[in-house]
């Protein structure tokens, strides 16, 4: 499978005349077209004919993600193709987008095909892969499982390999998640970095955009291409690193805990300085990232929810309707605290370079299950870096990629601080280097 492998290795050949770019893209087509006919819900909208188009004038191979399959999450606008945000009704609402959202445009505008549109949760508002207006997204090389969420079907074409890079949002683990769960590595940018025109918000104080991808040595170039930074150099005998432990990690299983403190091992061989900190000032986080989403969720639906109630997932819709209760004066009350909240996080980097704590608290979501309580679990863990606005890369904390059963669950989110990006590409080269990740 060509799009397994790592994109300097693709670009090399596709610039050298090994690879050709139709080759690249047709055999990464024929995936999703075959894979969409067995039932899989990866995505959206797959028109083989736009792929076509697009390969038939001209892949320009100079361009960094010259030739590279990308997907594209479906709350993006990509001209000539309906957004639906994962809902039943949102398409209807509005004319066929004319113009590519500003992160498709980037990624396109870097070389890149656009494959089709992936799979979320509804309005992004979710973190299992769920999905009861188009289905639930399925881990390709783990039958019965979810992928996470909300960048569902972003994760499942990278694992089933119709794309080399699945674009997609990140505000309360959207991206995290999923490379948890299906074994990848993501990368969340700074909130100060997000090109956000064209794409459906969810909440504006925590959205953020990135992507997917297999491999840690990837990200660097992505990064560069499509958020214009340049890795900065990461020397591990000179990198500090903070592991998150204590009570605020009760809400995770003992194997996600002891996969965390064994990658810390590896670090640690590695030369890279890794101490332990207390997390116990993250506690609440969950508590004030819920309210202030859910606020910021109701007004962005405030045209929406009266006219199509009945239209939302039940789920979607309470958490909205729990938004409208929260009074303006509330609402401060809790950016304020917020604020606070940052400050205090904040001064962890004056101890640490970069910060890592487990994403995922299971392992798995078997599809068809009861998932209720996990929106609660996993916030615990992923609110923080969301809160703070912090460019997070996540990591495997165990196994080798998503063929590995051994990678599924064990993902690990490393932060650094805000518009730090550059060091975190930078860390990812580092990692790449070492074998670690």
């Amino acid at each position: 499978m060509h799009a397994a492998r790592p994109i300097a290795e693709l670009r090399r050949e596709l610039v050298t005349g090994e690879l050709s770019a139709r080759e690249l893209i047709e055999n990464a087509l024929t995936t999703a077209v075959w894979r969409k006919a067995q039932g899989a819900k990866v995505y959206q909208h797959l028109d083989p004919d736009a792929v076509h188009a697009q390969l038939d004038g001209g892949v320009d191979l100079t361009k960094p993600l010259g030739g590279l399959p990308v997907s594209v999450k479906d709350c993006f606008d990509v001209a000539g193709t309906p957004s639906t945000a994962g809902s039943s009704f949102f398409a209807s609402t509005r004319p066929l987008p004319k113009t590519d959202a500003e992160f498709a445009a980037l990624a396109r505008a870097a070389g890149a095909v656009l494959m089709g549109k992936t799979n979320l949760n509804e309005f992004a508002y979710g973190i299992t892969g769920e999905n009861q207006h188009f289905g639930d997204c399925e881990i390709p090389t783990r039958p019965g499982c979810l992928t996470g969420g909300s960048s569902s079907g972003a994760a499942a074409s990278v694992v089933e390999g119709s794309a080399v890079i699945g674009l997609g949002t990140d505000t309360g683990g959207s991206l995290r998640a999923p490379a948890s769960f299906c074994g990848l590595v993501s990368f969340r940018a700074s909130i100060e970095r997000g090109k956000w025109g064209g794409c459906f918000p969810l909440a504006q104080s925590f959205d953020t955009m990135g992507w997917l991808c297999r491999h840690l040595s990837d990200v660097p170039a992505v990064g560069a291409a499509l958020i214009g930074v340049a890795a900065e150099t990461v020397d591990p005998q000179r990198t500090r690193i903070g592991l998150a432990g204590g009570s605020w990690l009760d809400s995770c299983d003992s194997e996600v805990v002891a996969a965390k403190n064994a990658y810390a091992e590896r670090l640690r061989a590695a030369g890279f300085s890794v101490e332990d900190f207390e997390a116990s000032l993250w506690q609440d986080a969950s508590a004030l990232f819920i309210p202030i989403q859910a606020h910021e969720a109701a007004a962005n639906h405030r045209d929406f929810l009266p006219r199509f109630a009945d239209r939302y997932e039940a789920s979607v819709r309470s958490r909205l309707e729990f938004g409208g209760t929260i009074t303006p004066e509330a609402y401060r009350g809790y950016k304020a605290r917020q604020m606070e909240f940052c400050a205090t996080s904040t001064a962890l980097f004056e101890r640490f370079d970069f910060l890592i704590a487990p994403v995922t608290p299971v392992r798995e979501l078997r599809m068809g299950g009861d998932h209720s309580g996990f929106r609660s679990r996993i916030l615990q863990l992923t609110a923080p870096a969301s809160l703070n606005g912090w460019p997070t890369l996540t990591v495997r904390g165990a196994g080798t990629g998503p063929e590995d059963a051994n990678a599924h669950g064990f993902g690990l989110q490393v932060s650094g601080p805000a518009m730090a990006d550059g060091k975190l590409f930078g860390l990812a080269a580092a990692l790449a280097e070492t074998g670690i990740g």
